[in-house]
């Protein structure tokens, strides 16, 4: 009865009846308190519903309860990632793999983690391990060349300063000059007036011939 109760609210999680499925666990807790299946399909249904702390509650007593179960442990991590706790859930997925060391999800999720917090080198790290036991994941290899571009691009030095452009000369035609050729235009032409004026005017009658 416990098995058939546990796996029908699993199901109605899947299927968005988180409510459900919250009931059922709490009447699987009822009729054994110490069961951790019982804490971990409530961490489902905590999940369902984005409870983010309270799913973390269910899976760290279903782990204390049952630590070979490492699907608490990935489930807890799920939570501590959607919380942005990326050192908790990189500490959750390191605990998995340090007990499966081949667990190709594990090293994904974990390289995921690294590379939402710009751990890059880490992330490749673990996407290369990846892909040298499973080399036809392709969502691990896009995963790789970002983290490998990003990374790239972290490293790159800073663009040099683009140096501000000198002022283009304006050869002989600058407002300074145009004044300067004024200035003597008009000295030219009262000395030239003044000259013909002198010339013009009869002598005065102190210097008439008498």
């Amino acid at each position: 009865m416990e098995r058939s109760q546990t796996e029908l609210g699993m199901a109605q999680t899947d299927a968005g009846m988180a409510e459900a499925a919250l009931n059922d666990a709490n009447k699987v807790l009822e009729l054994k308190p110490d069961e951790p299946n019982g804490f971990k399909f409530r961490g489902f249904a905590y999940i369902a519903m984005t409870q983010w702390d309270k799913a973390i509650a269910e899976f760290t007593t279903a782990i204390e309860k049952k630590p070979d179960d490492l699907q608490n442990l990935d489930k807890r991590a799920q939570c501590y990632r959607a919380l942005k706790q990326y050192d908790l859930a990189i500490a959750d997925y390191t605990t998995i793999l340090t007990k499966d060391p081949n667990n190709v999800d594990a090293m994904v999720k974990r390289g995921y983690t690294e590379a939402s917090k710009e751990d890059y080198e880490k992330a490749i790290a673990d996407y290369e391990a990846a892909l040298k036991i499973n080399p036809n994941d392709e969502q691990t290899v896009s995963r790789l060349q970002y983290a490998r571009g990003m990374l790239a691009n972290k490293n790159a030095p800073p663009p040099a300063a683009t140096p501000e452009p000198t002022p283009a000369s304006g050869g002989l035609f600058t407002p300074l000059n145009i004044g300067i050729f004024l200035a003597v235009i008009l000295i030219v032409a009262v000395v030239v007036k003044i000259v013909t004026r002198g010339k013009s005017e009869p002598p005065s009658s102190s210097m008439r011939i008498r």
